[in-house]
C-alpha cells in the first residue's frame, strides 16, 4: 500500500480533486486530517479546519479504488459510537474502501474547548476500542 494525507484546509473542492489527482497518479490510499482546530499558520495552516468525514463522503462518491480514511481521529472529541457509525456509512457508501484510525488526540485539538478536559488520554483510547469491538460484535439482542 502506498498513500498520502491531503491537507488543504478551507478548499473543499480543492480538497477533492486532490484525492482523485493521487488516486490517478497510483496511490493506493489517502487520509484527511481529522481536527475540530489547530493553530492558524499564515504558511502551513492558513485556514481552519473541515469535518474529514464529510470531505471524505465527497471523495468515496467521485472515486473508484481509493481506500479513504481519517487521519486519525480521537476519541475525546468523538464519541466512538458515533466515530463507528461515521466509518461503517462511509465503508457501504465507498463499496468497503473506508478504514479507521483511532489514536488518544492532541491537546492542540482541545485548547479552546475550556470545559473539555485533555486527561487520562491512553485510558479514553482504550476504553473506546473496547466499546469499539463490542459494538462490532453485537447482535440485535
Amino acid at each position: 500500500m502506498f498513500g498520502c494525507q491531503i491537507n488543504s484546509f478551507g478548499d473543499v473542492e480543492g480538497t477533492v480533486r486532490a484525492c482523485i489527482l493521487a488516486e490517478r497518479s497510483g496511490f493506493d490510499l489517502i487520509t484527511l486530517p481529522d481536527h475540530l482546530f489547530h493553530p492558524l499558520d499564515e504558511v502551513f495552516l492558513p485556514k481552519p479546519a473541515w469535518d474529514s468525514y464529510i470531505i471524505l463522503s465527497a471523495v468515496a462518491s467521485k472515486s473508484k479504488k481509493l481506500k479513504i480514511g481519517p487521519g486519525v481521529s480521537d476519541v475525546i472529541r468523538r464519541h466512538p459510537a458515533s466515530i463507528l457509525n461515521q466509518v461503517v456509512t462511509l465503508d457501504h457508501l465507498s463499496k468497503g474502501r473506508a478504514f479507521l484510525t483511532l489514536g488518544a488526540g492532541e491537546v492542540f485539538n482541545f485548547y479552546p474547548l475550556k470545559d473539555v478536559k485533555f486527561n487520562r488520554p491512553v485510558q479514553r483510547l482504550e476504553e473506546a476500542l473496547r466499546l469499539i469491538r463490542l459494538l462490532l460484535s453485537s447482535t440485535r439482542e
